[in-house]
């Protein structure tokens, strides 16, 4: 007659992941925020974002000329003065403080902090919302996040090296 039955799971088993998956959903979170942060947030701030993000065209810009001319338009304005006419910036101020990587990270979800206070001003009578522009994504990156999130997640799984016993 058997008395008792040891049973003995090793790795990710259901019951060993069950317990270690918020840590690693949080860590995975934190992953996929630092890489936002890291090769996503740059790209707001070039020419090139305009097209990717379909922003709000500014005065002067991709035909939305200024009734005064593009020399007296916002973005006439902002090459002549700051040399520049690249999206979500003026003195570049925005862009260097956003740079500031402080990503919040739980096991469902993430928040990328940025203290640019200046992407919340708006005009009333403008279509254009800077804050909405600024965490604007496109379907590339969809796919690019879910992919990063499947490695990571598959890599903790497999490190994954704890044991559960149960006498019956």
């Amino acid at each position: 007659m058997i008395h008792h039955v040891v049973i003995t799971e090793r790795g990710p088993t259901p019951g060993i992941l069950r317990r270690q998956m918020p840590k690693i959903l949080k860590d995975t979170w934190q992953v996929i925020g630092g890489w936002w942060h890291r090769d996503r947030r740059p790209i707001h701030f070039t020419n090139r974002a305009s097209r990717l993000y379909d922003y709000e065209p500014r005065r002067g810009e991709r035909g939305n000329p200024h009734p005064h001319g593009f020399k007296q338009s916002y973005t006439g304005r902002k090459l002549r003065e700051m040399g520049h006419t690249r999206p979500l910036e003026w003195s570049g101020l925005s862009r260097d403080r956003t740079g500031v990587q402080k990503v919040r990270s739980t096991s469902k979800g993430t928040r990328i902090i940025m203290n640019a206070p200046t992407l919340n001003l708006r005009n009333p009578h403008s279509k254009i919302r800077m804050r909405d522009e600024m965490t604007r994504a496109v379907p590339a990156e969809y796919a690019s996040i879910r992919t990063l999130a499947a490695l990571k997640l598959e890599r903790a799984a497999r490190r994954i090296r704890l044991q559960k016993r149960e006498i019956r």
